[in-house]
């Protein structure tokens, strides 16, 4: 099994076996050939002894003996080497007879292939699954992202059984198999609506079309036992289904990014799940040869105590090896002119550039994403890269209160990416994606199945946006929105409010826009990014650390009791509680660390007393940006912003904390998790705002006012900033915000601004999924 952790090994061989006697009965009962060769089923073998019906390791491995015979290494391979010579004849014998039963009365549910035991079972077998950051697909999951995904394959004759098996399709990071089950089901399906059978496809799907790798052997094991089973009578020797482990410095199914094919990539042989030899196995998966690559990549990434690359069954040393290899993997894809693979977007970026290496033009992208996909800085290559090179790139999210996880456990928002690689080699960039949010996940497959279908009958609009209505019932919306620049955070994503979504695109190009009045106004200031009038920086890492931290950084810092005269003040920490006001006080005091001279000076000459919250948690933090009463250094929630003009330091406080600026701030910050809104430090440069600092007189004019209003408004005491609908207080600062921008005494805009207020606040990204919140704003009672 590939496991040092035995209990791990144990509960991985118990579910090959349970799969693999499940297959025997139902080829025992349909393969004539096999019948033929005297295959029994469990319950023949059982019943061949009048007394005691147990089944003993020896008769076992002679039953899958007659069945390797002919066919069906993918499943049965594995299972016959877990079931070793050494184990002893009577544990082995109890356990294969409590797995039978357990096989027979699976069958007695008569559920088919409709449930996944298998597959459902596997991420409660894995010790390393939190590390890995593999989670099991839902199948809902599947059905929906397989059948969209099908849907774009531009194949010529669907009747035709040579042209639909010359399709190529891949899930490289494949898990259980649920998402090539599903996409193979609905060519299948598509085939035998043509007028073909899908009997007739199935050989040369499974030895020519389909490629599936996991790192896992189990995994592997399962996906070739899932698609096995969709046509048990065809027999067909070997396929491309394969288990590429990590440990001996390697990447798994990452390797081909700078190669073809996999072979030995462990400095042993690859672990194929197919082969019924020890032979070397080469799976070769060529470039730009794929029609469909579906997955739900592993999302893990270096981060706090996780480790890229930290597996079952891999020593430190290895994983080192492994963590330096990616690096250099994503070196050579820079220098090559791929943007996609970035560090701070993990894994799941770098199974984006792999498929994207592997599919030919005109090919399907469809893939599972943390919704931090659409936002976050990290992942601007990969949406540049889609935006360059594919086209009717649709994403769709879901906004339920709690929520939108499309994997096991993910407890995190996600998304499905489906988008068309361009045919020609430099198709014309896009600006617009079509963005679908729904306001739930399906609650099964049948429900997913409808809504493709019904996703399907939308297409791809040139502009607009539209309610999603079916059956009585408003599923959720969709809106074609305008990018503002290549990479620029997919904002519209996860919105469930389609008509603030196309609110936010007009305000990033300068207009305010009511949905109410189909009106909108020209703002007297253009937009520009927040670097082009302010420094954004430094990071914590190079201002310091907390005591007892890890020791990085110009200063060690320790929270100042009250009435503290400070020499080396920092912003450092978010305190919802005394951080109710735009005026505040430092939190921390430093210590310079010794022998750091140069970075503490330079440290102190980026002080500032304008700053912005980096993690803003929405429902219980009060302000986004703040003015320190002293000049400070920030911290590892507060990012210093520099900039001498009092003027432009008093319109960003009060513009940064108005309902509008929030609004863009949803937009452009990762969303991942409900009620907070993220901004890695190198994004905070890109952060839209009205160009405080043009030397024009509606400039002059805005940083007159701000220090005007922002006397009257700094001391104002205000609630968590998810209460902006009830809070008189942010009001007053919206009020202010429209003055910055010429529409100060517009009755009608100041109307707008309101209602988009009000609908903002009802964003679950907003409100979190709070019941106070959500009482307060009569969603519940």
């Amino acid at each position: 099994m590939g496991q040092t952790d035995p209990r791990q090994g144990l509960r991985m061989a118990c579910c090959i076996w349970l799969t693999s006697l499940r297959l025997q009965n139902r080829l025992a009962q349909t393969s004539s050939s096999l019948k033929a060769k005297g295959l029994q089923s469990i319950s023949e073998m059982k019943a061949r002894y009048a007394v005691g019906s147990v089944i003993t390791p020896d008769e076992l491995r002679a039953e899958w003996a007659r069945i390797l015979d002919e066919n069906y290494g993918a499943i049965f391979h594995t299972a016959r080497n877990a079931l070793h010579p050494r184990i002893p004849a009577d544990v082995g014998s109890d356990v294969l007879t409590r797995l039978s039963t357990l096989a027979d009365r699976i069958a007695a549910l008569r559920l088919g292939n409709r449930v996944d035991f298998a597959g459902e079972l596997f991420p409660q077998l894995l010790s390393d699954r939190e590390e890995t950051a593999a989670h099991y697909t839902l199948p809902e999951t599947a059905e929906l992202l397989s059948q969209l995904a099908v849907a774009r394959i531009g194949l010529g004759d669907w009747a035709d059984a040579d042209t639909v098996a010359s399709l190529k399709i891949a899930d490289l990071a494949c898990g259980t198999g649920s998402l090539l089950r599903a996409a193979y089901r609905h060519i299948r399906s598509r085939h035998d609506a043509a007028g073909g059978s899908g009997a007739d496809l199935h050989r040369r799907m499974m030895e020519e079309s389909i490629v599936g790798l996991d790192i896992n052997s189990l995994a592997s094991h399962m996906t070739a036992a899932g698609l096995s089973a969709m046509e048990m009578e065809t027999p067909y020797h070997d396929t491309k289904i394969a288990a590429v482990p990590v440990p001996g410095g390697k990447t798994g199914s990452l390797e081909l990014l700078v190669s073809e094919q996999i072979t030995d990539v462990t400095g042993q042989l690859a672990q194929p799940a197919t082969a019924n030899q020890p032979a070397p196995v080469n799976i070769e998966v060529a470039d730009e040869s794929r029609d469909l690559v579906i997955q739900n990549p592993p999302y893990s990434r270096a981060r706090n105590d996780r480790k890229v690359f930290d597996v079952a069954g891999i020593s430190e040393p290895d994983r080192k090896r492994s963590e330096k290899r990616l690096s250099g993997i994503r070196s050579e894809l820079r220098k090559a002119g791929s943007e996609i693979p970035h560090g701070q977007a993990g894994l799941g970026a770098d199974f984006s550039a792999l498929a994207n290496l592997k599919l030919k033009p005109g090919g399907v992208f469809a893939s599972v994403l943390p919704l931090t996909a659409a936002h976050a800085d990290s992942w601007a290559g990969f949406r540049k890269t889609l935006e360059a090179e594919y086209s009717d790139i649709t994403a769709i999210a879901f906004t339920p209160d709690a929520g939108g996880m499309l994997s096991a456990d993910t407890h995190m928002n996600e998304m499905l990416v489906i988008a068309s690689k361009g045919q020609e080699s430099t198709p014309p960039p896009i600006n617009r994606i079509f963005c679908i949010n729904l306001n739930d996940t399906p609650v099964s497959v049948a429900e997913a199945y409808w809504y493709a279908k019904l996703l399907n009958s939308v297409g791809q609009p040139a502009g607009g946006s539209n309610t999603i209505y079916s059956m009585g019932k408003t599923l959720g919306s969709w809106v074609s929105a305008q990018i503002p620049s290549p990479g620029f955070p997919w904002f519209a994503v996860g919105m469930q409010n389609h008509h603030l979504a196309e609110a936010a695109a007009e305000l990033m190009n300068g207009r305010l826009y009511s949905p109410q009045d189909m009106q909108s106004w020209d703002l007297s200031l253009s937009f520009t990014n927040l670097g082009q009038i302010a420094g954004t920086g430094p990071t914590h890492d190079l201002i310091g650390h907390p005591r007892g931290g890890d020791g990085r950084g110009a200063f060690t810092f320790d929270e100042m009791p009250d009435g503290y005269v400070p020499t080396y003040p920092a912003l450092w920490a978010a305190n919802s509680k005394t951080q109710t006001k735009i005026l505040t006080t430092p939190t921390h005091e430093g210590s310079p660390v010794s022998g750091r001279d140069d970075l503490q000076k330079r440290m102190l000459s980026q002080r500032s007393n304008l700053f912005i919250s980096r993690g803003l948690r929405m429902t219980s933090q009060s302000i986004a940006v703040a003015v320190s009463d002293t000049q400070a250094m920030g911290g590892s929630a507060w990012n210093a912003l520099q900039t001498d003009d009092a003027g432009i330091t008093a319109a960003l406080a009060v513009w940064g904390n108005s309902t509008l600026s929030l609004m863009i701030r949803v937009c452009y910050a990762q969303t991942t998790q409900q009620g907070r809104a993220t901004m890695q430090v190198k994004a905070l440069a890109g952060f839209p705002v009205p160009d405080f600092a043009a030397a024009t007189p509606a400039g002059q004019q805005a940083r007159q006012v701000a220090q005007e209003r922002y006397k009257e408004l700094a001391d104002l005491t205000l609630e968590p900033i998810s209460y902006a609908f009830r809070d008189e207080n942010r009001h007053r600062i919206d009020a202010a915000a429209l003055d910055l921008v010429g529409l100060g005494g517009n009755a009608a805009a100041a109307r707008a601004l309101a209602h988009l207020r009000s609908l903002w606040c009802r964003e679950p990204a907003v409100h979190g999924g709070s019941e106070a919140i959500m009482k307060a704003l009569g969603l519940t009672k």
